[in-house]
């Protein structure tokens, strides 16, 4: 199984605002903006090799993550090239913890129920954040990335996850086939990193996040 990141959550209690100040800081283009779906509002960047989401929730649905900042990494979302249910036997064959094939619905205008996609959740293994994998209904991306702009922009490089306990979260990666490097770095087949570092704090974060264009590497929380 071939396993690379899709989509980075990016929780934010102020989102047009968010989307706007890193479109325009880092000419990032945009796949949609911020949309209110009825049960949350997100808008998309896009990075080349996946997409940033900005996403708020309803004040009556708690957001994961329980830092608590304004701005903040709530999830990963991953892709791969088997079906669900292929990719759901996969993980029951490798005693990976993980929820049914779910369904992910939007509201439309009129307030109908759309589905846009299936997920399966991975459990238990980041507390208050949510990682899972998606499997999206129709094409809408692949319509996106040919038009979208292949020069000049900037790619994902590298995030530096601070986690509670790491080996779970270690023997995780290794089981969905990423490949591990010293000092707990991980790569996805598409080349992009994960590094996992011990926190003593319960929450899980993406503490730094790289982006880079050309030789240039800048960190977004750090700017």
């Amino acid at each position: 199984m071939n396993v690379f990141i899709h989509h980075f959550l990016f929780y934010s209690e102020t989102p047009e605002s968010t989307f706007d100040s890193l479109k325009i800081k880092y000419g990032l283009p945009e796949v949609f903006p911020i949309t209110n779906f009825g049960f949350f509002k997100s808008g998309m960047l896009w990075l080349k090799n996946s997409y940033l989401e900005i996403v708020n929730y309803p004040k009556d649905i708690p957001a994961p993550n329980s830092n608590q900042l304004e701005t903040r990494f709530v999830g990963i979302a991953f892709k791969t090239d088997l079906s669900p249910e292929q990719t759901l036997e996969f993980l029951n064959k490798n005693h990976i913890k993980s929820s049914e094939i779910l369904n992910e619905d939007v509201l439309d205008n009129e307030g109908n129920k759309v589905n846009i996609a299936k997920i399966i959740l991975l459990n238990d293994y980041l507390h208050d954040f949510r990682i899972f994998f998606v499997f999206h209904t129709n094409d809408f991306f692949e319509t996106k990335e040919k038009i979208m702009p292949n020069e000049e922009g900037f790619t994902f490089k590298k995030c530096l996850l601070s986690v509670h306990n790491s080996l779970k979260v270690i023997e995780l990666f290794k089981k969905l086939g990423f490949t591990f490097t010293d000092a707990n770095v991980f790569k996805t087949f598409t080349h992009q990193t994960i590094q996992i570092i011990d926190s003593e704090n319960l929450a899980t974060d993406i503490i730094d996040f790289e982006i880079q264009r050309k030789d240039k590497n800048i960190n977004i929380l750090k700017e």
